[in-house]
């Protein structure tokens, strides 16, 4: 049935169990709009059914109610840009950030979320974040990667 916007779903009553779904979608809107007005482009690009189908096929239902992560918490919220997970994930995944190091060996270490690299590499995230922050030189041979320094990814 056609509304005049769109297919008429249903789903924007509070009576259906896919409300909170429809609510998600809504505030993805709205987020993108201020994150575009803050100078980040971003946009939703996908229809609410489009939506409502990523969500349900990776594992989204009434009673298990996953939340639309962008990947990296940048870009778009597109079909190819977007999965569902947990509130925990959207949480670690929007407060996490991009560090650069140079490991003991020399390497370029390129690293999204500190806190579970250091916990997966048995590395202090604290020590580590000094050194990125310039309060420490280094921690057990991990140095930051100076700023404005050209890389040649051909060799990364």
């Amino acid at each position: 049935m056609f509304n005049g916007k769109g297919v008429n779903h249903g789903d924007a009553s509070e009576v259906s169990p896919y409300y909170p779904l429809y609510t998600q979608y809504k505030a993805a809107k709205q987020r993108a709009k201020r994150r575009t007005q803050a100078g980040e482009p971003c946009k939703v690009t996908m229809s609410y059914l489009e939506f409502k189908a990523k969500a349900l096929s990776e594992g989204w239902t009434p009673e298990n109610r996953l939340y639309c992560l962008r990947n990296g918490d940048k870009g778009d919220y597109s079909l190819n840009n977007c999965r569902f997970g947990t509130a925990k994930e959207n949480s670690i995944e929007s407060e996490a950030k991009h560090y650069t190091f140079i490991n003991p060996d020399g390497n370029l270490v390129e690293v999204f979320n500190l806190k579970e690299y250091c916990r997966q590499n048995n590395l202090s995230d604290s020590k580590l974040c000094e050194v990125h922050s310039g309060k420490r030189k280094q921690y057990k041979g991990w140095v930051k990667f100076p700023v404005g320094l050209e890389l040649d990814r051909t060799d990364v």
